[in-house]
């Protein structure tokens, strides 16, 4: 692996609740890590931004929508692991925030389609969803659980397919 693919993405990834009809905003993607799977909506941390301000400004760029930021809910190590060779393919540091919609209407980007989805719906999507936004939103972002500040998920993937093979709470290491 050659060193520009050895480092660590920081990215910040938003849980968008529309409060008025209890659903949460997914986007398709289209472009980038996961194309085809449902995903919360996120991006890189610039530099010299603040986490808040990443995800603020992701949002905005994504979805057209000015969230309120509630809160950071965690921090995720996120690895994907190939099946096969065992090998580390990526690696990222996932700044989760909890976020509502202020104001504005969903417009789509080329990076994907968006949609809302009430959480009876996305319990059963487990297959469409990043495994490990699907952990996020049913075990962080729904149950509003206030959970360890930080998270350990090692995700395989084996060809199109990704399943999480170990999630670490660090609080109990």
């Amino acid at each position: 692996m050659n060193e520009t693919k050895r480092r660590i993405l920081n990215v910040v990834v938003a849980g968008i609740r529309d409060t008025a009809e209890n659903k949460w905003l997914l986007i398709r993607r289209e472009r980038g890590d996961y194309i085809g799977k449902w995903a919360l909506v996120g991006g890189k941390l610039e530099f010299g931004e603040t986490i808040k301000e990443a995800c603020l400004r992701e949002v905005l760029e994504e979805t057209n929508l000015k969230v309120k930021w509630k809160k950071q809910t965690a921090v995720i190590n996120e690895r994907l692991i190939e099946h096969n060779t065992k090998k580390q393919l990526k690696q990222f540091l996932i700044f989760l925030a909890e976020t509502t919609v202020k104001s504005g209407n969903v417009k789509e980007t080329d990076e994907g389609t968006l949609s809302w989805f009430s959480e009876e719906e996305i319990r059963n999507m487990k297959r469409d969803i990043i495994p490990s936004d699907f952990f996020m939103l049913t075990n962080i972002l729904i149950p509003n659980n206030q959970f360890p500040e930080t998270i350990e998920i090692d995700m395989i993937q084996n060809g199109n397919e990704l399943y999480i093979a170990k999630i670490v709470n660090q609080n109990e290491t």
